[in-house]
């Protein structure tokens, strides 16, 4: 049995005041990906991603001298697979992987897009937006709101 200790930040213990959370037996783990080559990873250098034998993530770095590990969640492990390129892992323990994932961060999608023709009144719309210091987007839904409001109280 080989023990590993995880700290409660990746320090070595010479770092503290990093607390021992936990530790593993490194040769009971249900897998490791490394993000460098065998060799490097073998010689004492690198960083990896572990699935110890009771289920818990942990992310390792190892330097000449010594590792250091940390627990992680689910979903930071599947994004160190994902950015590691390690598409069986994430197959294995996390199901299929997408096709194509955008992951770009965006904005919420508020509704489906529709197109309109303002004509004359896009200055108008655009002014309206300016003074109030929002998009063109979100003046027309304000003004088409406002108009639909206006209407009902009519009728």
């Amino acid at each position: 049995m080989a023990r590993v200790n995880v700290w409660s930040e990746l320090s070595a213990p010479a770092d503290y005041p990093a607390v021992i959370t936990g530790w593993y037996d490194d040769s009971k783990l249900r897998g490791e990906w490394p993000n460098c080559t065998w060799q490097q990873w073998h010689d004492g250098y690198g960083e990896a991603v572990a699935l110890t034998s009771g289920g818990r993530w942990v992310r390792e770095v190892k330097d000449r001298y010594h590792v250091s590990s940390e627990y992680i969640t689910r979903d930071e492990a599947r994004e160190w697979l994902l950015a590691a390129k390690e598409d069986d892992a994430i197959a294995e323990h996390f199901g299929d992987v997408p096709a194509e994932e955008d992951r770009r961060q965006g904005r919420q999608e508020i509704g489906a897009p529709v197109q309109i023709r303002l004509g004359d009144l896009l200055g108008r719309v655009d002014e309206y937006a300016a003074a109030r210091q929002v998009s063109r987007a979100e003046a027309v839904r304000v003004l088409v709101a406002a108009g639909l409001e206006a209407e009902a109280a009519r009728t």
